[in-house]
């Protein structure tokens, strides 16, 4: 990363930390990157989602779940930016949410996938 990306992203990620310290933000939400390139067929068969966040804070631990169970975890690049390759299995039929959150400062994003009916 060039050194004007460095202190851009320094800037941006302390500026971040001051206004959630001082309670001026509640919540940081950042948008998914894309969406999956698959999409499920059916609860009873196992469907492979490729999902791609940019959650603004690079070199950070991010956890992801669907409805407070943990389904992986992961670190951010120099980028901010994380993926998850991720099989759903067993998930009754209708839409879940994969919740990818950031660590350090709390900075999350969401992804919604459905099962259908067969």
């Amino acid at each position: 990363m060039s050194r004007s990306r460095s202190v851009i992203a320094g800037a941006a990620i302390t500026v971040l930390a001051t206004a959630l310290s001082l309670g001026a933000v509640a919540t940081a939400q950042a948008a998914p990157a894309h969406a999956p390139t698959s999409t499920a067929r059916s609860s009873a068969q196992p469907t492979t989602l490729h999902v791609a966040f940019n959650l603004l804070a690079p070199n950070s631990p991010v956890v992801f779940t669907i409805a407070g169970t943990v389904i992986a975890t992961g670190t951010t690049n120099s980028n901010g930016d994380v993926r998850l390759d991720w099989t759903a299995t067993g998930y009754e039929v209708g839409y879940h949410t994969i919740r990818a959150t950031e660590t350090t400062y709390g900075i999350w994003s969401e992804f919604h996938f459905g099962t259908p009916v067969r």
